[in-house]
């Protein structure tokens, strides 16, 4: 008798030291199934514990009703690590066959005493707190769902052993969810990975100082820790060359830890960081992570070169970019700005990060309907959001900010700078002239109405000049079909950054013109002609001769000629 007494005091130790010992929580919820709701709802358990634990007597609720766990066939007992899917009795005698296959052998499957979870099934239309009781009636676990997900796209836990609220849950990754095995938003088991990086101050000057940290965090599941290898690129050419390496302390999951390092900003403006992590995990994909600092000086050479401001009913309008220089231009400390009409610049988004080379194209894209334009394979697409960035018809401001509020470019385009015509861009014809000279823009000539992603079919192919003053073309045709219709004048100087002026003579000597510019720091400049006078009037055709005079600071002048032939069409 005394043997029998011990034999089961043990025994219902044992029991209660399983249950106690033991950790289930709720693992998965199936609310809003793709199949028949009335069959193919589930939930999932999972026992995160080394002991075994007896589902008899445990019920379920959404706060509407409660479920007795039943015996499916499998018996009750979760072993340790096993997922359990209480599934509805619907989905065995109504024959559903939605997740048969899907669900592995490994897997204990359970049922529940009435025909439905809960008491008129999972709500799709208001989220439930779905809770799970053991026997003596002591919350589990428990977890409300919000509704909203995907149909037959279930809600997910991320981690076991983390707590229960709603940060610990996402939308399932794939349709139909994963009943009885990992969670398709569980994270790996060993996922050491780099989440940001930033610089300080963000737009340095050329021989600043420059704090980088690097964020590291621990994405998975185990200690991990690495190697974190810092590498630099000053010219934008992918030509790294290591900088440093340090060791990464093992991190807990979900912890993270800040790596920072001094550098300085080169005289190129621009500096290209890689971080790099040499670690042994489940994804390498987050282990590497690059980003651009540029000084303000460096966006100066970024220019809006189309305009698609009138598209095809149902195509979408766009903007697209260009490179002058010989600098690359990383766009992320740049915004793009328009408004509500000319003058009008409130309107701000920051660029999305992009590294240009000379002579690159990139393309703005307003809103999502510019992702199913036929743009060239390879050319950078930009979308911003927000409806406040729209092209207005009438005519419009658009401009380039630096980081620190300057303006890199203006553009207050007007329809009258082309044809007006739906479908057909307006083209930049130079880009080192200003942008804001209408004598500087016109109507598209190519046969699809744009060239995106292309040299602009307006284009003067002007080359550097080894003379002090060029007129290309000559002779020009201002006829308004789009070929030579302007002639730019490119000058060169001892004068960096001075005005200069050029004015225009017919042959009897007198002044029909006046066009201004300024030379830039290598003392170069262009300057466009339209075949005008100062009236507004086409001139002749003939022979024109073209004067440059351009001052120093010490007040000396320096003069250099060219000719130019102008001819009309009869």
């Amino acid at each position: 008798m005394h043997s029998l007494k011990s034999t089961l005091l043990l025994l219902l130790f044992l029991a209660a030291s399983r249950e106690c010992g033991a950790v289930v929580v709720l693992n998965e919820i199936m609310f809003d199934p793709d199949g028949e709701e009335a069959t193919d709802e589930f939930l999932e358990l999972y026992n995160d514990s080394a002991l075994p634990v007896q589902l008899a007597g445990w019920t379920v609720s959404d706060g509407d009703g409660l479920d007795t766990l039943h015996d499916a066939g499998m018996g009750l007992l979760l072993a340790p690590r096993q997922f359990a899917v209480i599934i509805d009795p619907d989905y065995i005698e109504d024959g559903s066959t939605t997740y048969d296959g899907l669900v592995p052998s490994t897997a204990l499957i359970v049922t529940i005493g009435t025909n439905t979870i809960g008491g008129r099934g999972l709500s799709n239309s208001d989220g439930e707190l779905v809770t799970i009781y053991n026997a003596s009636g002591n919350v589990v676990s428990e977890h409300r769902y919000v509704v909203g997900n995907i149909e037959g796209h279930s809600d997910e836990r991320l981690r076991t052993t983390a707590q229960e609220d709603s940060s610990n849950w996402r939308d399932s990754e794939v349709l139909l969810g994963t009943p009885g095995f990992r969670n398709s938003v569980t994270p790996p088991e060993r996922d050491l990975g780099l989440t940001a990086i930033s610089f300080d101050p963000s737009a340095p000057q050329i021989g600043d100082e420059i704090e980088l940290r690097v964020t590291i965090e621990n994405l998975g599941l185990l200690l991990v820790d690495g190697l974190l290898t810092l590498s630099a690129d000053s010219l934008g050419m992918g030509d790294f060359h290591e900088l440093s390496s340090q060791a990464v302390s093992a991190l807990a999951p979900g912890d993270s830890a800040v790596s920072r390092s001094s550098l300085r900003m080169p005289n190129t403006g621009l500096l290209s960081v890689a971080a790099a992590l040499i670690v042994t995990d489940d994804d390498s994909t987050n282990n590497r992570l690059t980003d651009i600092v540029t000084t303000a000086e460096l966006a100066g050479g970024l220019r809006i070169n189309e305009i698609m401001y009138a598209p095809l009913a149902g195509r979408a309008e766009w903007i697209e970019l260009t490179v002058s220089g010989t600098r690359p231009i990383a766009t992320g400390n740049i915004w793009f700005a328009d408004g509500q009409g000319i003058g009008d610049t409130t309107a701000r988004r920051q660029l999305p990060e992009w590294l240009m080379m000379p002579g690159d194209f990139a393309l703005i894209g307003t809103d999502s309907a510019v992702l199913f334009e036929n743009f060239p394979v390879g050319t950078p697409l930009l979308v911003l959001g927000g409806s406040d960035i729209t092209l207005n018809n009438l005519g419009d401001s658009l401009a380039l900010f630096n980081i620190d509020g300057s303006i890199v470019e203006r553009i207050d385009y007007r329809p009258q700078w082309g044809d007006n015509v739906a479908g057909v861009s307006l083209e930049r014809v130079a880009i080192s002239v200003d942008g804001n000279d209408g004598v500087n823009w016109g109507a598209c000539r190519a046969a699809a109405g744009a060239t995106p992603g292309q040299d602009n079919s307006l284009s003067l192919n002007l080359q550097n000049q080894s003379t002090s003053l060029t007129a290309t073309p000559s002779p020009f045709t201002p006829n308004g079909d789009g070929s030579d219709d302007v002639c730019a004048f490119q000058f060169l100087t001892d004068n960096p950054g001075q005005p200069a002026v050029l004015r225009v003579f017919d042959v009897r000597g007198r002044v029909i013109r006046r066009l201004a510019a300024t030379a830039n720091e290598q003392g170069a400049g262009t300057v466009l002609w339209d075949g005008r006078d100062g009236d507004g009037v086409m001139a002749s055709t003939s022979r024109y001769l073209v004067l440059l005079e351009t001052g120093d600071d010490a007040g000396a002048t320096a003069r250099a000629r060219t000719t130019v032939i102008l001819a009309r069409p009869r």
